[in-house]
């Protein structure tokens, strides 16, 4: 009967052990550890009810036994009592009984991994024994347990012996014997170092980013995992002069501008929902009334599971450099103001120009009609000559003011390309002749006769390409070449002239600039050409490049997106002097 008792002692100081223990499990597998212990204690308790129960039936049993004998016997059974002592050994928890002089009546396996006591026998030993090293405010605990008082630290410091330390939960139970004298304590231990090492981890990481973000100069936040901010380090309450009550959760929307506000919510919910970086300008009132631009950005941060557990991010004040784009936009668009007006004034002087220049003109060419007088000739040829180059500069000019102007309309009718090409490449015939150059046309067979485009200024584009290609070699050969690019046509003009030098090629295609200065005055020229060009290929949706070629000379390769429309296959290039093969056609125009 008295070992039923102190029994059911140790029961129930168990059942409220495993109970604490329960609320501190720090995964599912050590709370289905507590929930077992818990039921096996019931299960006991349920035991203890029934042999209460037989007890009541028997006489005197309140007083069945006294004296120093009757305790010793007790002591004795408790030690010996192969269930209470499987229970302590087999307990899933740190769990010593001891008795009144503090020696060891049994402990569980897990105290004995705990504390490294592996190896050693417990029995009848002092504990003090076992540690030295126990602080004096623990030997107080306990002779406060040995009182009857329950004694309980949620988290304290362990310094072993050998210099290492152990963080630990634990809690003094006294037991007791049948008469009601205290028998000695029971301790309870839980090793948290692991979890008290990662707490302090965390701590010291978050004092190092506060610190951090009080030593930033931008306003830094940071929000849990739902978005709800729950960080502002100082320079966001300086700024906005909100406090934190004010500003946490989505408080500190209140503080964007109006219009801003849907925009900045809407891209926060999406970076939440989708685990994405946060990042959206808008503007910030501050606690002076004004509205300034900022730039926020934030990323998720992951936890050691890797996944995310909160979000930090930053406030950077960009209102300086939003008021230089609105400079520059101001800029551009008086640029574009000016370069406008200046187009349309060379486009009304070139047109003022061009109507006497045409009269002239045509005074000239009746002149050389009538007069026979060699040295009255010879000075009209050369006037004719130099008008005609005034005109072709005037022409020049009003193309290019048309096209910076954008009043240049690109027409899309049906045109016979090869009929197009031969025409370009017969004007400079004769040319290429007087200088013995081959001229040759290399069209891919699988292009129709007929497409959709601007003949006129495709015509135009291959004009100054092919009389630049002229004009710069001076021998060898100069080839065109079409073939399909996609849904483009690709013309490549190569030549074996006096090439461009790289460093000059990124200035090639800007109005009135030339590769050498000195060209100018060696072959004329009014720098218009390749900026026309451009902006020609541009405005019918293709683009220009150029290129140096091997062994010498450039290529100039441009695409124009001309459609093909329902038409038969393309016949041959026309007059017998073109030779097919098994990928194009070659025409060569003069060897």
């Amino acid at each position: 009967m008295k070992l039923i008792r102190g029994f059911y002692t140790l029961c129930a100081a168990l059942l409220r052990m495993a109970e604490s223990m329960s609320k501190n499990a720090q995964s599912g597998a050590w709370t289905d550890q507590i929930e077992a212990l818990k039921k096996k204690i019931q299960k006991l308790e349920e035991d203890r009810q029934n042999a209460l129960e037989q007890l009541r039936r028997l006489q005197g049993y309140q007083h069945a036994d006294n004296g120093v004998s009757d305790q010793s016997r007790t002591d004795s059974k408790i030690r010996e009592n192969s269930e209470v002592r499987f229970f302590i050994e087999q307990a899933p928890v740190a769990i010593a009984m001891f008795d009144l002089q503090m020696r060891y009546v049994e402990a569980s396996q897990r105290w004995r991994q705990v504390f490294g006591l592996e190896d050693r026998n417990l029995k009848g030993v002092s504990h003090y024994e076992i540690f030295p090293e126990i602080p004096d405010i623990w030997k107080a605990a306990h002779r406060r347990g040995l009182t009857g008082e329950v004694v309980t630290a949620r988290e304290d410091r362990f310094e072993r012996a050998d210099g290492s330390v152990q963080w630990l939960h634990w809690e003094i139970q006294p037991w007791r014997e049948i008469s009601g004298a205290i028998g000695g304590i029971i301790i309870f231990s839980e090793d948290i170092t692991e979890r008290k090492q990662a707490e302090l981890a965390i701590r010291e990481s978050e004092e190092k980013f506060r610190a951090l973000s009080e030593a930033m100069s931008q306003m830094v936040w940071a929000s849990d995992l739902s978005g709800r901010a729950n960080y502002f380090n100082s320079k966001w309450f300086s700024y906005t002069g909100q406090s934190y009550e004010e500003a946490k959760n989505l408080g500190w929307l209140n503080t964007l501008h109006p219009e801003d506000v849907p925009h900045a919510q809407e891209r926060w919910t999406f970076a939440v929902a989708n685990r994405e970086p946060y990042e959206v300008e808008y503007r910030i009132r501050g606690k002076d009334g004004r509205y300034r631009w900022f730039l926020s950005l934030g990323v998720p941060k992951q936890g050691p599971s890797s996944e995310v557990e909160r979000w930090i991010g930053t406030c950077t004040n960009i209102s300086a450099q939003k008021e230089l784009e609105q400079e520059l936009i101001a800029a551009r668009e008086a640029a574009e103001d000016a370069s406008r007006a200046k187009s349309e004034f060379l486009a009304n002087t070139s047109h003022e120009i061009r109507t006497p220049m045409t009269v002239f003109m045509a005074a000239i060419e009746h002149l050389l009609q009538i007069d026979t007088n060699p040295e009255r000739r010879e000075l009209l040829q050369m006037a004719e000559a130099s008008s005609e180059r005034l005109r072709n500069l005037i022409e020049d000019i009003l193309d290019f003011s048309r096209i910076e102007a954008r009043k240049l309309e690109i027409e899309n009718t049906p045109f016979c390309l090869r009929d197009c090409i031969r025409e370009v490449l017969d004007m400079f015939t004769m040319a290429a002749q007087k200088k013995s150059l081959r001229l040759e046309l290399n069209v891919a067979h699988d292009i129709p006769d007929k497409v959709i485009g601007d003949s006129h200024r495709l015509g135009q584009v291959l004009v100054n390409l092919i009389g630049n290609a002229v004009k710069f070699t001076h021998q060898g050969e100069i080839v065109l070449s079409v073939r399909p690019q996609n849904e483009c046509l690709e013309f490549a003009i190569a030549d074996t002239g006096i090439g461009i030098p790289l460093e000059k090629q990124e200035i090639l295609f800007q109005s009135f600039s030339q590769a050498d200065s000195s060209l100018t005055r060696r072959y004329g020229g009014s720098g218009l050409g390749l900026a026309i060009c451009k902006g020609l290929v541009e405005l019918m949706g293709g683009e220009i490049t150029v290129r140096n070629r091997k062994g010498g000379g450039s290529v100039f390769t441009f695409t124009v997106p001309l459609k093909y429309p329902n038409a038969p296959e393309p016949s041959g290039a026309g007059d017998g002097a073109v030779t097919e093969g098994s990928n194009s056609a070659v025409r060569i125009l003069h060897p």
